[in-house]
Formats: C-alpha cells, structure tokens, sequence
C-alpha cells in the first residue's frame, strides 16, 4: 500500500495498481460558466481562481450553490455544469 497525502492534509491509502499510476491529473479544461451548455469531459474537480458564488448541476441533476468560494479553492464535485445564472466566482478550471 501507498499513502497519498491530498491537498486538504489527509492521507488515503491506495492498493498497489492505483500506486503505480499517477494519481495527479495532467488534463485540465478552461471553464466558462453555462446554464446550457455540459462540461466535457467531465471534471473531478473545479479550481477556482477568484473569490465568488458557484452554482453547479451536480451528476444527479440537482442545482448546488457554493456560497463565497476563496480564490486558491476547489470544489471537489463531478460537475455536469457550472451555471451562469448565480456564479459569480471566474478563472475557473476543470481537473479532469
């Protein structure tokens, strides 16, 4: 087993055929808010890189609002969208 130690302090364990992959994302994809349009591919995760509001549609269809988001955070959902409407937060990316 190998203890990964992620952004938040917290160490997980992985079995060994998780461990010898990598387990840090090389893809990532700009995002621009959309009440229509999906995020493909899907992210894992949003970065956010200035202070705001971000409305999401999370994988079951239903509206999240994460209130007052820090500049430096992620949001550790699988996102079918980030809203327009009620997203106030921008330089977003998607870490796929």
């Amino acid at each position: 087993m190998a203890t990964v130690v992620n952004g938040n302090g917290f160490a997980s364990k992985l079995d060994k055929a998780t461990s010898s992959q990598s387990v840090f994302s090389t893809k990532r994809i700009q995002i621009t808010p959309s009440d229509t349009r999906e995020l493909e591919p899907r992210p894992r995760e949003i970065f956010v890189g200035v202070t705001g509001d971000v409305t999401i549609i999370n994988s079951s269809g239903e509206s999240v609002l994460f209130k007052a988001v820090p500049a430096g955070s992620y949001i550790k959902q699988r996102a079918l969208k980030v809203m327009a409407t009620g997203t106030t937060a921008t330089d977003m990316v998607g870490i796929v």
